[in-house]
């Protein structure tokens, strides 16, 4: 929420919210503000003279008398704030940005974005890392202030160092800075009466005995407080030196403590420094021990401590600050600098704590990355600085929190994938799908929910610009991870948008990829879309619609490749286990398709053919042992329907024609005469004559005439005799199904010559139970 003013300069150019971010030095209350025509985020400071006069009249500070000489004081303290801190532009000082405003009840001045003082910030954020950078940034700022301007800053004190967003440290509190004239200056601090703020005198507890008790201004006075400032540091903001600025008699003793301390043998392990780092703990016992006193002698015995002292010791002397020290100059790299950059920060990114990767990595990289979005044409190199940044905050989202990496992360990588057609991002992405959708919160059993469907669109888009038959290497891998992610993309899309845009996008890439591994993995994605989705799996009428004609028609040259062989064999297995779930029969195009006829022609038979393009043994066991399976499964259908065709087709009892069988006996059945009848739908087949062999038949008598035995006939008559024998030519039998078994029409006899029976040795008996046959596969 911002609130509009419209008295000042300042409160006319900026929106400046209602709430403050905090109050630094109970002195300034400093709130965010955001310019109104830049946008750009900055923070306006306000004093309250009023809020002020008011306490100061409650402790009976301020009265008729003095009030205008104690209010005068206080403000040229606070502008000599701002106008000394204006002086000085270095990246280690505070920024300010608009000049100071004083009015009768206030004071306002707009400065950088900051988000705490080291006095306000929570000690938790805090590590090693992010305090050892900090002080870097602080001994840098110094070095600036020694050695370029000649200056003693003086109150180099918790209140006096801001953090920004980016969590860089930035010195201020220049209202007592002292110019240096090449030689130690005297100068005399009196007590600061308790009644009044603090911020009108220097912070005792962090400042050098040797401006306190000696009364000098040197430039140790400013390391001393840096020493101060790490044991504050690392003992989660408990002060070296614990007294008040209201006393030198207070601060005296308090010192001689530490220096008792300091004169201990053991310095080095003593327990009052035990919370110090170990590669700290040298260059903190000399910023301590060789700050207490200016060396005033004209021969200089031994070289006093100086901030480059500081700045060469161990303590800053570790990869991860060198890391640190080129990211604050990387606009200013080149881009083959940047790629080299970017490639090693890959390994070490994340060694740094989660405050230095949202407040520093994240704007960096992605102030890095967006412009190069804008941009017409994104050439070679601008194209691995984005994937290299892209990559660095894929690893560093495995710190942040859902609604961090929501916020800060996850616009720009859409944002990339939808403007760019650059697969080794999109590679990039797939590789880390994973860390995606923990980060977003995507649940595949909440299709509904905002950031699934973030995800949902996310893996859409991925999977579009995959499946397109390339012969680039960059496609080729991005087509070989997102398949054999391929679980991951499926189990976020509805049953719908699998059937009519996944699975069509497979198949075409199966038919058009000329890459044996990309056709392989395409066969594995089939089998999961079959068995591997659950109630997502593929329909019957896809399956044998669809896909079994593509399968069938892959050209047998890609069979010499035994893996591809082996897992089309492992695809049919799933159909077939898929089918013979299903019920007899299953509708196909508004046709009643037989599922047993459809395993056997489109599964059984090309599971045969394959067999002649395996070359292991192992292989050709396996798939025997699928080919055993499925013949199986046939042999029980096929049993299964002749037992439900011999239950409807049971022979009835014949009905005796006694008038018949006085003068003729009944003939027995011959085995042939079924073949005459009608087959029924679902009889298996049995063989049949088409024409007739007829045996020479055996005389009695030289005048006899021979009786002739037909094969086929509907009953076994006599038969006219010839002057020669007879013989019937045996052709071929032809399939067609048995019928049940019809009694013949009793017939009479005419009369005979003797003859050999026949009927007694080749007629085959009557059958007294239901036949039973062999099943044709």
């Amino acid at each position: 929420m911002f609130k509009v003013f419209k008295g000042t300069g300042i409160e006319s150019s900026y929106s400046i919210s209602a709430n403050p971010l905090f109050v630094s030095n109970n002195t300034w209350t400093i709130y965010p503000a955001k310019h109104r025509t830049t946008k750009k985020k900055v923070s306006v400071w306000q004093f309250s003279k009023k809020d002020l006069e008011a306490r100061l009249q409650a402790n009976g500070v301020l009265n008729r008398t003095n009030r205008s000489m104690i209010m005068d004081d206080i403000s040229t303290v606070l502008r000599n704030y701002v106008s000394n801190l204006s002086k000085f532009k270095h990246p280690n000082f505070l920024t300010v940005i608009e000049p100071l405003e004083d009015h009768k009840n206030r004071m306002l001045f707009v400065t950088e974005y900051v988000v705490d003082d080291l006095a306000t910030l929570n000690k938790s954020d805090l590590d090693e890392i992010i305090i050892t950078k900090g002080l870097l940034q602080i001994a840098s700022g110094l070095k600036f202030l020694h050695q370029s301007v000649h200056t003693v800053h003086m109150n180099l004190a918790p209140s006096s160092i801001f953090i920004t967003e980016n969590f860089d440290w930035k010195i201020s509190g220049m209202q007592f800075i002292e110019v240096m004239e090449n030689k130690v200056q005297e100068k005399y601090i009196d007590p600061l009466d308790s009644r009044l703020p603090s911020f009108l005198n220097i912070e005792f507890r962090y400042s050098s005995p040797n401006l306190l008790l000696k009364h000098n201004v040197d430039y140790i006075n400013d390391l001393f407080s840096v020493g101060c400032l790490i044991f504050y540091l690392f003992n989660e903001g408990r002060p070296l030196l614990e007294c008040s600025s209201s006393s030198l008699l207070e601060y005296e003793r308090t010192f001689n403590k530490l220096k008792h301390i300091l004169g201990s043998a053991n310095l080095h392990h003593h327990a009052s420094f035990n919370s110090i780092p170990r590669n700290y703990i040298d260059v903190f016992i000399r910023l301590l021990k060789e700050t207490q006193e200016s060396n005033k002698d004209v021969l200089m015995l031994q070289t006093p401590l100086t901030v480059d002292d500081l700045l060469a010791s161990t303590i800053f002397n570790n990869d991860l600050i060198r890391i640190l020290n080129v990211i604050d100059e990387f606009p200013t790299l080149s881009q083959q600098e940047k790629i080299e950059y970017l490639t090693n920060l890959t390994k070490d990114l994340s060694s740094f704590p989660r405050a230095l990767l949202i407040n520093k990595f994240i704007p960096v990289l992605s102030d890095l990355t967006t412009p190069l979005l804008s941009a017409k044409s994104v050439n070679e190199d601008d194209q691995k600085v984005i994937i290299l940044a892209s990559q660095n905050l894929l690893i560093l989202s495995n710190q942040l929190s859902q609604l961090t990496f929501s916020d800060k992360i996850f616009p720009l990588l859409n944002k990339i994938l939808n403007e760019q057609n650059m697969p080794s991002y999109d590679l990039l992405l797939v590789s880390n799908i994973d860390t995606i959708k923990t980060k977003l919160g995507a649940n595949e059993t909440d299709l509904g929910s905002k950031h699934t469907q973030l995800f949902q669109k996310l893996l859409n888009k991925l999977f579009e610009k995959s499946m397109v038959a390339s012969n680039d290497p960059n496609t080729v891998q991005l087509q070989d991870k997102v398949l054999t992610s391929l679980s991951v993309f499926l189990n976020y899309q509805t049953y719908s948008t699998i059937t009519t845009q996944m699975f069509p996008a497979v198949c075409q890439l199966f038919s058009t990829t000329s890459s044996l591994k990309i056709k392989n993995l395409t066969v594995n994605a089939f089998i999961l879309m079959i068995s591997g989705m659950k109630e997502k799996n593929l329909d019957n009428y896809i399956i044998v619609e669809k896909l079994l004609p593509l399968v069938q028609n892959t050209h047998v040259s890609n069979f010499k490749n035994a893996n591809l062989l082996m897992n089309m064999v492992q695809l049919y297995e799933s159909i077939f286990h898929k089918l013979n779930k299903s019920p007899a029969t299953i509708s196909v195009a508004k046709n009643e398709v037989d599922v047993s006829e459809l395993i056997r022609d489109s599964i059984f038979f090309q599971l045969w053919k394959l067999t002649n393009f395996v070359s292991r043994k192992s292989d050709l066991d396996g798939l025997f042992r699928i080919i055993g399976e499925i013949e199986s499964y046939l042999k029980k259908s096929v049993t299964a329907k002749l037992k439900e065709t011999d239950a409807d087709s049971s022979p009835r009892p014949a009905v005796v024609n006694h008038a018949a069988s006085a003068t003729a006996p009944v003939k027995p059945l011959d085995d042939f005469e079924d073949f005459q009848a009608a087959p029924s739908k679902s009889a298996p087949l049995r063989l049949q004559p088409t024409k007739q062999y007829t045996p020479p038949v055996a005389q009695a008598a030289p005048a006899a005439t021979p009786n002739i035995l037909s094969f086929g006939a509907t009953s076994a008559q006599p038969q006219a005799a010839n002057s020669q024998q007879t013989f019937a030519v045996m052709q071929p039998m032809k399939a067609t199904r048995v019928s049940s078994p019809q009694p013949s029409p009793a017939t009479t006899p005419a009369p005979t010559s003797p003859a050999i029976d026949w009927t007694k040795t080749m007629a085959p008996k009557l059958r007294t139970g239901a036949p039973s046959y062999d099943s044709l596969i």
